[in-house]
This record gives structure tokens, sequence and C-alpha cells, in this order.
């Protein structure tokens, strides 16, 4: 999916840039209106929609193995969260008995100073 939005975004960027005129070497480059290019993204999705009914055996195939992969990817992110989440719950459990008694006293304040200070 990444790759997808990647593509997308970077064809709107090469869409946003100027064409040089003077590099049309083959002159295929003409003026494409914006309607023409609009019926021509329609009829290319509307021809990407239908290729599940030409070639339906791709179509199970891709799908499996997006099955495959989205289990794989899963597992990879239960592997990463048990290995980042047992060391933070170590390191809590580590440090939550390591306070004394003397430690969790208030610090000491100079009881002139406070009534100076008011």
């Amino acid at each position: 999916m990444f790759l997808l939005r990647a593509a997308f975004w970077l064809s709107l960027v090469v869409l946003m840039l100027p064409a040089d005129k003077q590099d049309d070497t083959n002159g295929s480059t003409g003026n494409v209106s914006a309607y023409q290019a609009i019926t021509a993204a329609h009829d290319a999705f509307s021809d990407l929609s239908q290729f599940c009914a030409r070639n339906p055996d791709t179509c199970v195939t891709g799908n499996a193995a997006l099955h495959v992969f989205g289990d794989k990817l899963r597992t990879g992110v239960k592997m990463l969260s048990g290995a980042f989440g047992s060391h933070g719950s170590a390191a809590a459990a580590e440090s939550s008995g390591t306070l004394t008694p003397d430690d969790l006293k208030p610090a000491w304040h100079d009881p002139a100073k406070r009534n100076a200070a008011t």
C-alpha cells in the first residue's frame, strides 16, 4: 500500500512539473486537455476494475498471496511488540522496588527560611 501511495504522490508531483518544449525529440507530446486526461484515467480505471473478470486465476493467487503477507505482517508486529513490550515492562518492574523508605521521605526544609519568606 505504501508503494501505491508513493507512486500516486510522485506522479502528481511529476504532473505539476513544467514540460521542456525543446526536449521533445520524437514529437509525441501534444497538448492534452484536462478533459482528455480525466477520460483516459477513467478508461484505465474501468479497464483495471475488469481485470479479475478476465483473469480469475491471477486474482485468486494474488488474494492468497495478500493473505499470507498479512499473516506474516501480523506475526512480525506481534514479535516486535513482544520484544519492545517485554523490555518496557521489565524495566518498570525492576525500578518499582528500588527506593528505600528514606528515599521516599520529603526533603528537609529550614522552617526559619519558610517563616521569613511569608
